[in-house]
């Protein structure tokens, strides 16, 4: 268990540096959301700023992010 915490975590520093060294990488936006993931409370803005300030289809999944990040924390109605 304590194996797959470390790999994980390391898993996100490599992907929080290639975000950061290419910051409108849609791609890398991604899999950097999908590994921070909205269960784990993780902000879109991490991820996606200068994509979605870069293009129209960053600013669309900074947009389904949010979404996504808000309908797990379980404040809209059913």
């Amino acid at each position: 268990m304590q194996g797959d915490l470390e790999r994980r975590k390391k898993e996100l520093i490599v992907l929080r540096q290639s975000l950061k060294q290419d910051p409108t990488n849609l791609a890398l936006a991604d899999r950097y959301w999908s590994a921070i993931g909205s269960h784990s409370g993780g902000d879109p803005r991490d991820a996606y700023r200068d994509a979605a300030l870069a293009s129209s289809a960053g600013a669309a999944a900074f947009a389904r992010a949010y979404r996504e990040l808000w309908l797990c924390s379980g404040c809209y109605a059913k």
